[in-house]
């Protein structure tokens, strides 16, 4: 994670976007993977969205797959 984290501030400093269009899906209550990561994800990957999924968890794609296709 460092490295990735390393790599976009580097793409972040020579004003390059992420090369595939992405999109951030976070729970608010994942217990494995803070929701603050989301938000420095996005800061540093402009253009992206970050979509929360609230009242999930970090397998929000088994608890509540309907929000997530949404």
């Amino acid at each position: 994670m460092g490295d990735f984290v390393r790599d976009l501030e580097a793409r972040q400093r020579r004003g390059e976007r992420f090369p595939i269009p992405l999109l951030l899906v976070y729970a608010r209550q994942d217990p494995l993977v803070a929701p603050s990561n989301g938000e420095r994800l996005q800061a540093l990957l402009p253009g992206v969205e970050l979509r929360w999924i609230e009242e999930s968890s970090h397998f929000a794609h088994v608890d509540t797959p309907e929000r997530v296709v949404e």
